[in-house]
């Protein structure tokens, strides 16, 4: 249980907070179990604390230092009675840092520092990652639903085993040399990732997406992977970037100059053809006219001289 003493003192002042940690280095806050809605501890040194199982409904770490803390079960994902879910983490120093099992809904980690941290288990729904380095981060049998991680951050290095990162935004983030076997990735963004040197055994993965100038663009454009199919692919081109433009998009254009060639030439004997029966048709349509022309102009003749003998008759 949280030393509610030491609780009292964090929320009352934060630079009260900090300079009560430099006189006693020796003491681990304990705050384990604290209820800390609401409250906002930017810039607190809170480096080697105790959170185990906080409440954190609303609560502000924006540029704390959490170096090596314990928030294992730490939650803020399922209180109903109006509290708004968000959690800020934002530019907050979290190296090291146990979040194993943590539940946050609607969490802020924006260019977070995580190296090496401990997200096993971690269950995140809507939560901001863009910008953070979780490099050598273990995010082993994590849920990430509509986790987003885009804005170049890095996980290089990366525990990510089993980890469920379907419908994720992963766009141009950094997996180079990471641990995927088992990981899913179905439906994720991967845009502009890099998987340089990372496993992809048993990856499941049935399509992804990417975003150029056309928009959203489905990876295959219809049906599924095969078994492996992603692993092998990425291997094969190295990015999915290349992949879709070389594999996808470049049959396609290959399909349209195909089918082009043959129309152009249809469109051209035709042209002859018409050219030719044009011809053909003037020529008669000038020969009838020419005929026509001189039967009326006889007729017309004819009735002239008669109606002139007639007159002169009488």
């Amino acid at each position: 249980m949280a030393n509610w003493l030491q609780v009292r003192r964090l929320r009352g002042s934060v630079s009260n907070w900090n300079q009560w940690r430099v006189n006693n280095p020796g003491i681990r806050p304990d705050l384990s179990g604290a209820d800390l809605t609401y409250g906002n501890f930017s810039g607190a040194n809170l480096s080697y604390a105790d959170l185990t199982a906080a409440q954190l409904f609303h609560t502000t770490f924006t540029e704390a230092n959490l170096t090596r803390a314990t928030l294992a079960s730490a939650y803020n994902d399922y209180r109903n009675d109006g509290y708004p879910k968000g959690t800020n983490f934002s530019r907050t120093i979290l190296s090291g840092t146990d979040l194993s099992n943590i539940r946050l809904r609607n969490a802020n980690f924006s260019r977070a520092n995580l190296r090496e941290a401990n997200l096993s288990g971690a269950k995140f729904d809507n939560v901001d990652f863009s910008g953070a380095d979780l490099s050598r981060a273990n995010l082993s049998g994590a849920i990430l639903s509509k986790f987003y991680l885009g804005g170049l951050a890095n996980l290089s290095g990366a525990n990510l085993t089993d980890t469920n990162l379907s419908n994720a935004n992963l766009t141009n983030a950094s997996l180079s040399g990471s641990n995927l076997a088992g990981c899913i990735l179905t439906g994720a963004y991967v845009g502009g990732c890099n998987f340089s040197a990372s496993i992809l055994d048993q990856v499941c993965c049935d399509y992804i997406f990417i975003e150029n100038l056309a928009g959203k663009v489905r990876c295959p454009p219809t049906g599924k992977f095969a078994s492996g199919e992603f692993a092998s692919l990425i291997q094969q081109y190295g990015t999915v970037d290349v992949l879709f433009s070389e594999l996808y998009s470049g049959k396609a254009n290959n399909k349209s100059e195909n089918t082009d060639k043959p129309e152009k030439k249809k469109s051209n004997d035709n042209g002859y053809i018409t050219l030719i029966v044009e011809g053909i048709i003037g020529a008669l349509a000038t020969a009838l006219g020419n005929a026509i022309a001189g039967w009326v102009g006889g007729i017309v003749a004819f009735a002239i001289a008669a109606i002139i003998a007639f007159l002169f008759h009488a």
